[in-house]
């Protein structure tokens, strides 16, 4: 794939040390068990977003390929190669699910995806998943998402409360789900506001530790 300069290693555990005695880290991809039927009602992203490369999942057996996409798209430090720049750049504007129509029509990467796949035909299923340090526009695309469910609710309680035959017992069960929602929405505020006070301190011990010297002469 013509990317430069990154290699894979397996950690079986996460004691403090362990990251920091492979450094540079560019993002931790976890694997647990697949079990059949689960699903993830979470809010996640849907909208087009310049400042984060996320694909939604279209294909079966993809997950292994798109976290490792996650990572490598979303840490500008790494040389990806023209393949995958260009593919980046194709599907910039692109909304998840056709980044991940996108990845699933790339021939380049088709051909890696079924190469494994047939190796791993009698193997346990895994699921993986990405971890990677861009937290604050995941928790931005989960503000947003609940925001507008928020607005939906308000707008179903508007319509019930205009109705004079209104159930009583529909306003309680919005309401309730309301408060929820204003709860998550507080939850993600917050994060987001944990994640600028973080890059504003990365930034200043940064700025810290830079040689100024060479500009005073």
């Amino acid at each position: 794939m013509q990317v430069k300069g990154v290699q894979f290693e397996e950690l079986y555990s996460l004691v403090l040390d362990s990251p920091n005695n492979l450094r540079p880290v560019y993002g931790l991809i976890f694997l647990f068990k697949w079990h059949p039927g689960e699903f993830d009602d979470r809010p996640v992203i849907k909208e087009p977003n310049l400042n984060l490369f996320f694909a939604g999942q279209v294909i079966n057996n993809a997950c292994a390929t798109q976290a490792i996409l996650y990572i490598l798209l979303n840490c500008p430090a790494i040389d990806v190669g023209s393949e995958l720049s260009a593919l980046q750049e194709f599907t910039k504007n692109f909304p998840p699910e056709l980044k991940g129509l996108a990845i699933n029509n790339n021939e380049v990467i088709r051909i890696i995806q079924e190469h494994t796949e047939k190796c791993s035909q009698n193997e346990i299923r895994f699921n993986l998943l990405a971890v990677i340090k861009n937290r604050k526009e995941v928790y931005t695309a989960e503000l947003k998402e609940l925001q507008k469910k928020r607005e939906r609710l308000l707008n179903e309680l508007d319509v019930i409360r205009a109705d004079r035959y209104g159930n009583d017992e529909s306003v309680d069960n919005l309401n309730s789900k309301l408060s929820e929602v204003n709860a998550d929405i507080e939850v993600a505020s917050e994060k987001i506001v944990l994640e600028e006070e973080k890059f504003k301190k990365l930034t200043e011990n940064i700025r810290r530790k830079h040689n100024y010297i060479p500009f005073l002469f």
